[in-house]
């Protein structure tokens, strides 16, 4: 797994230009080893940003960004293959608000619409086309809101995040919505709860002593698996964990671990292995 990104300004008005190259790979293995099941995805990007309102209060940028994704999934076991690459436009309004209610606060995220052109290899669109029906074109509506806000404890504040996404068709599985992971319901495990639609919550209360910020949270979610289902299976999963958690930062590393707790939701379907509490830990640096 890996991520390069190159930004820099295009003159003077706050116009800037932005490079990235993304490549993530994955292997089965434990039960599913014997698929001999491996894949890679290789994503390029190029866009721009400009600077909308800049203001000591709010701000708002409007980006767009052309993305080429290509993606192969192999497996050994039956010597199949599978090809697939999308191009995919994305314009995003980013945002951020500062007030004064409750004492002080503030409001940021982004609202994007993104459509794009999925291409897959004619075995694929074979068995798409009697099934998901996803090749061709499609639109998608992804909005991420979020509030930090200040208490009359000075060291406690309040943390609440709401990300949702919507589709106008059945989407790929690289442009689903996914619930599970570090970032998402932490109870789960990553690729838990993947779908075209669908809402992540999250609220946490945390409180500030120096470097170290301890906090309790609560995740829940809902996707709906597929937009317009085409077999009589469950086309839904909520799934909800509360848990605790520290985060360290002391300007050069921050690290981010926490202990979660399954809610609703019952045990993982993407990962045998049942953890309950189920830990996670993040370091970064900056160089």
């Amino acid at each position: 797994m890996g991520n390069l990104g190159y930004g820099l300004p295009i003159g003077s008005s706050g116009l800037r230009g932005n490079l990235g190259y993304a490549r993530t790979s994955y292997e089965l293995t434990k039960e599913f080893a014997n698929l001999d099941a491996t894949g890679t995805a290789d994503i390029k990007s190029a866009g721009l940003s400009y600077p909308l309102i800049r203001l000591q209060k709010a701000n708002l940028t409007l980006a767009s960004t052309y993305q080429y994704k290509k993606l192969l999934d192999k497996q050994g076991a039956t010597d199949t293959r599978s090809d697939k690459s999308s191009n995919v436009v994305p314009l995003t309004l980013i945002f951020d608000y500062r007030d004064g209610l409750g004492g002080s606060g503030v409001t940021y995220g982004s609202f994007g619409y993104s459509h794009g052109e999925l291409d897959l290899d004619a075995a694929a669109e074979m068995t798409d086309s009697v099934t998901a029906q996803s090749q061709g074109s499609f639109d998608k509506w992804n909005l991420d809101l979020a509030r930090l806000q200040a208490t009359p404890l000075n060291s406690l504040m309040l943390f609440s995040h709401l990300s949702t996404q919507w589709a106008g068709k059945n989407l790929d599985s690289s442009e689903n919505f996914g619930l599970g992971g570090a970032n998402g319901v932490r109870a789960y495990p990553s690729g838990e709860g993947y779908g075209d639609e669908g809402w992540l919550a999250q609220v946490e209360a945390r409180y500030q002593m120096g470097s170290v910020t301890p906090f309790v949270f609560y995740d829940a979610g809902y996707v709906k698996i597929n937009e317009s289902t085409w077999t009589t299976g469950d086309n839904e999963r909520d799934i909800s964990g509360q848990g605790v958690g520290a985060r360290f930062n002391n300007g050069t590393w921050s690290v981010d671990a926490s202990l979660a707790w399954r809610g609703q939701g019952g045990e993982p379907v993407s990962d045998t292995s049942d953890r309950n509490p189920r830990a996670w830990v993040t370091a970064m640096t900056r160089l």
